[in-house]
């Protein structure tokens, strides 16, 4: 279960980023975006394998990005809190509720919400981004903006 999981989160992107860079290269333009999550950064209590291949991610996004900058190309990452999908359908309502009470907006994120951040950095008003870790606060305030 450990190296499926570390095949998905890790390598996949890695080696799904090493299959396009020659393309965008040559075109001096593109836009690569990771999607890690917030125990990538801050690790996560019994998910240690999640937490580790999440923290590479993040690794692997601020060196590519380093890389390939000077080419023209934006490498980012995503790193969002909890969000609502079959990987959390094992807990239970008092876990839910207990993360839910330390996020400002009270409840889980939807991929819908993750797939809005990377729909920012996709566009032209973030030509100046590279590498940028979005944590989850700065989620949560997109979320705010979003809702209002």
């Amino acid at each position: 279960a450990a190296r499926k999981m570390y095949e998905i989160n890790l390598f996949a992107p890695i080696n799904l980023s090493r299959k396009i860079l020659p393309n965008m290269i040559s075109r001096k333009s593109g836009v690569i975006i990771n999607i890690s999550s917030i125990f990538g950064e801050v690790g996560g209590s019994c998910e240690v394998d999640y937490s580790t291949a999440k923290s590479g991610i993040i690794g692997f996004t601020k060196a590519l990005a380093k890389e390939v900058g000077p080419a023209g190309i934006r490498v980012n990452c995503v790193c969002p809190g909890i969000i609502d999908t079959d990987m959390n359908e094992d807990l239970t309502f008092e876990d839910i509720d207990s993360l839910c009470d330390e996020i400002p907006l009270g409840r889980m994120g939807t991929v819908e919400d993750v797939a809005k951040m990377a729909d920012i950095d996709l566009g032209d008003i973030s030509f100046w981004r590279s590498s940028l870790e979005i944590f989850k606060e700065r989620v949560e305030e997109f979320l705010r903006l979003v809702e209002a």
